[in-house]
């Protein structure tokens, strides 16, 4: 049974995360090329503008955003003897589970079926008793509200934002 698990940004993840808003544009143009519609058309540009500005922009925000916050860091749970350490150029800590004072869960919601590139983004706050905080994002776990949960056997706040920044 493992114990240890060791958690950092990955190329994987994140093209994962970014996908999406690399198939919407691919998609687009190949359509265009495919059905010879002219990329110059002032509609086309005008449409796409928009549809950078309301999905494509804030997802390069979100996960720039992310990428900077965990960029080299690394993410070690011990489940056997119960300790959490991250390590990073900004933050070296290590802590026993027990002093996990609040773990609190953020991600995007998303309205009535409308589906963004940025909704898949999500990040963890982990709390602990002296003040400290760490922020986890998607970069490094992939379904880190549970995973989290599971690992450290505490049921997080859940919060909702429309695009999910770090605050």
């Amino acid at each position: 049974m493992i114990h240890t698990y060791q958690f950092k940004i990955t190329l994987e993840q994140q093209l994962n995360l970014f996908a999406r808003a690399l198939l919407i544009w691919t998609g687009i143009i190949c359509t265009c090329i495919f059905l010879h519609i002219n990329l110059t058309n002032i509609g086309f540009i005008a449409g796409g503008l928009f549809l950078f500005t309301i999905d494509t922009l804030p997802t390069i925000v979100i996960h720039a955003q992310y990428w900077k916050i965990n960029h080299n860091a690394l993410l070690i749970v011990d489940t056997e003897t119960e300790y959490v350490s991250y390590k990073s150029s900004i933050q070296n800590v290590k802590y026993s589970f027990q002093n996990i004072a609040v773990l609190h869960y953020y991600h995007s919601y998303e309205r009535n079926s409308v589906h963004f590139s940025f909704g898949s983004y999500r990040y963890c706050k982990i709390i602990f008793r002296d003040g400290v905080e760490l922020i986890i994002t998607c970069l490094m776990i992939t379904d880190i509200e549970n995973t989290l949960e599971q690992l450290f056997g505490i049921k997080a706040g859940r919060h909702s934002q429309l695009l999910c920044l770090v605050n």
